[in-house]
């Protein structure tokens, strides 16, 4: 059948369609929902290598919960399957996720995925001397931990400027490092903007300090959403001015 035949009326190409590695399908280190997740963003990119659905949207077609699809993506990210990009307003509030489909991963995902009992298997070595190995070994894991750090310390200034209520930093950020080491980021992002978006704009007297927000993980809670909330408020002037230059464009 040829292509244009496919993509008529009526054929299942015609939402559209991407391509899935059978690499990353066959790796063994991968739950069905992480597989599930990285081919509906395939379906996505088509012949690109950039997706950028809402997770309300990848949650709501895949059946899956938030946490659920924040847990196994995670898995994807920490893989390098995946990259995450963040697009955010000139206000700096957050805008849309991009994601990448990273068409080289490392070595022992290659070796996993063709080999299922490479592990298994008797491969002679050269010798290497272990306390170079060790040496090795240390500074790459002190690499790691810095690199971790200072993702940990960009992580809080996006918190603290998200969050409007300005009132004891040093606490702020000793709950944060607490919260961050429970629950992944995007968790508590979320969590922060559903919270703000329940308070009316003008009754900022009510909002918690961000240190007991963190520490009381009320980003976990149900928040009822209110019109003309402190969110909002915020990030409206950015919205227009986008929308000003958008409409320049024409």
């Amino acid at each position: 059948m040829e292509k244009k035949d496919m993509l008529k009326t009526g054929s299942i190409f015609t939402a559209g369609y991407g391509i899935i590695p059978k690499l990353v399908m066959k790796n063994k280190d991968l739950s069905i929902e992480a597989k599930a997740i990285y081919a509906f963003l395939c379906s996505y990119a088509g012949r690109g290598d950039k997706a950028f659905p809402s997770v309300s949207v990848i949650t709501g077609y895949l059946g899956i919960s938030e946490n659920r699809f924040y847990k196994h993506r995670k898995v994807l990210l920490e893989k390098g399957f995946l990259s995450l990009t963040k697009e955010r307003h000139a206000g700096g509030s957050f805008k849309q996720n991009i994601y990448t489909v990273n068409t080289v991963v490392p070595h022992e995902q290659n070796l996993r995925a063709d080999t299922p009992h490479a592990d298994t298997q008797c491969v002679d070595k050269p010798h290497v001397d272990s306390m170079g190995s060790n040496n090795n070994s240390t500074n790459n894991n002190s690499i790691k931990n810095n690199s971790t750090i200072n993702k940990e310390h960009e992580r809080f200034e996006e918190f603290y400027n998200l969050y409007n209520k300005k009132k004891a930093r040093p606490k702020a950020s000793k709950a944060f490092w607490k919260a961050i080491s429970n629950h992944d980021w995007e968790i508590i992002e979320k969590g922060t903007i559903d919270y703000l978006r329940s308070i009316r704009a003008g009754d900022e007297k009510f909002q918690a300090y961000p240190a007991t927000f963190l520490n009381e993980e009320r980003f976990l809670d149900d928040h009822e959403y209110v019109r003309s909330n402190i969110y909002e408020a915020k990030i409206k002037p950015y919205i227009l001015e986008d929308y000003s230059d958008f409409l320049d464009e024409l």
